[in-house]
């Protein structure tokens, strides 16, 4: 028995999205949740510039909505899958791979960006239990980020040097000046990028591990 079955037959969801095989050594697999996003594409794109791993990496992104969601947002969310699967047919790589799965009648009293992220992780969970691969690495990202070009072979390196480790947070920051967002949108996202270095310099400060 995989590793993972155990945790398929009590939590699993959904049977799996992604029929393709997945390369024998795949080591990250990323997950994006989508709702509402008009700018998936740049995302991608940032991902598809990351430096060459030294093993395979795929990336799911899951468009996800309410079964009872807008007009606007239905709309929305066609227009993205639209585009991405465009996109995704120009950039496939042998090592580098990009799976859309949609999901646009999740229930409406959990539908969320936390059920569309479990969906996605069990969807990654499932493509290392077809491995048998329990040390397979699961990142979460997001579908109006972009990343810096060492990303992946970061992590890559990380698990690589600390191979007990089980979890680990990567470093981020806000856009706090420009043009794309209002001054009070700004200063929102100032005050909400503070909480969470605060938050995060208060669980060094009581050496939580």
């Amino acid at each position: 028995m995989s590793f993972a079955q155990s945790y398929f037959n009590k939590l699993q969801l959904y049977s799996p999205f992604v029929d393709e095989t997945p390369n024998a050594d795949l080591n990250i697999v990323v997950t994006i949740p989508c709702y509402d996003e008009p700018d998936l594409i740049r995302s991608l794109e940032s991902l598809y510039a990351c430096d060459p791993t030294q093993k395979s990496v795929e990336i799911i992104i899951i468009v996800n909505a309410s079964e009872q969601a807008s007009a606007h947002v239905k709309a929305q969310n066609k227009k993205t899958i639209n585009e991405a699967n465009a996109w995704i047919a120009k950039h496939q790589q042998e090592e580098r791979k990009f799976h859309l799965i949609e999901k646009l009648d999740l229930p409406p009293k959990t539908a969320g960006v936390g059920l569309a992220r479990k969906i996605a992780m069990d969807e990654a969970v499932s493509r290392f239990n077809t491995l048998n691969r329990p040390q397979g690495i699961i990142t979460g990202f997001d579908a109006d980020s972009v990343c810096d070009s060492n990303y992946l072979v970061e992590i890559e390196a990380f698990f690589d040097q600390k191979p007990k480790a089980n979890a680990a947070s990567i470093y981020f920051e806000h856009p706090l000046e420009g043009n794309e967002f209002s001054p009070k949108n700004y200063h929102h996202i100032y005050q909400y990028d503070l909480y969470l270095r605060y938050y995060l310099q208060a669980l060094r400060f009581i050496n939580f591990p």
